[in-house]
């Protein structure tokens, strides 16, 4: 496996706009959310709340966008809506991915790098994980912190 480096900090578009997201955003990364819809105008008007009983936590200036052709310049982004929605939001990624920006995604189900391969050259699915720098081994999921990190390499 290949580690992705930038020589700046990331910039991420997230399709699926929610907690993977808005824990990024917390910790500092640079975050377009992608929504639509009562959601987009919530993002908008409000910022992004995340409430949970491991830590909430409030992206006032949330940046939204209501397309992926709306999000700009761009280093990854980070599938996360819900598996039997990947069908359709593929397909728009292709420009994104064309222009040598990495997708990963971070759903649930072994088919998801597949669903996305249909749609996308394959070399921009990438393989990722996100996780937490604050396990401390109690066996249970730690409480968030702002300091979500992703990891992306090219598989």
């Amino acid at each position: 496996m290949e580690a992705i480096a930038f020589d700046h900090p990331m910039r991420i578009a997230v399709l699926g706009s929610g907690g993977v997201g808005g824990r990024l955003a917390a910790a500092g990364s640079e975050v377009t959310f992608i929504a639509r819809g009562a959601h987009l105008d919530a993002i908008r008007r409000h910022g992004l709340r995340l409430t949970s009983a491991l830590g909430d936590a409030h992206i006032v200036q949330a940046h939204a966008v209501e397309t992926i052709t709306d999000v700009g310049q761009v280093d990854l982004v980070i599938v996360a809506v819900k598996l039997w929605d990947t069908e359709e939001v593929a397909p728009s990624l292709r420009p994104l991915a064309e222009r040598g920006v990495a997708v990963v995604s971070f759903q649930n189900g072994v088919q998801k790098d597949d669903l996305l391969r249909k749609h996308i050259p394959a070399e921009s699915v990438m393989g990722g994980m996100l996780h937490r720098r604050d396990h401390r081994g109690t066996g249970r999921h730690p409480p968030y912190r702002d300091n979500a990190a992703p990891s992306v390499w090219r598989v």
